[in-house]
């Protein structure tokens, strides 16, 4: 848990910059800011992750797996027929 010194800075740096190159970003538009508000009522949301949840449906892809430590998030999603992952610890 301590520190990265200057080796080990640049070889995580250059992981995350790959691991962000290969995620597909979303933006929020209006209309998702509304189905996360709409989410949000129905399931008792936080704003973020009602609009985690929104992105998700709007990605639709049946192969994605919401990954969260956030029970009531996974609650919702696991509600709305999406599969998810609670990491340990």
């Amino acid at each position: 848990m301590g520190r990265l010194g200057p080796p080990h800075l640049g070889i995580a740096r250059r992981r995350i910059e790959a691991l962000w190159a290969a995620v597909d970003r979303i933006g929020l538009t209006a209309a998702l800011a509304r189905r996360a508000g709409d989410l949000a009522d129905q399931h008792r949301l936080r704003a973020y992750d009602a609009v985690h949840l929104a992105s998700l449906e709007y990605v639709g892809d049946p192969e994605t797996v919401l990954v969260s430590a956030d029970e009531e998030l996974l609650d919702a999603a696991r509600s709305m027929g999406f599969t998810t992952i609670r990491p340990p610890g």
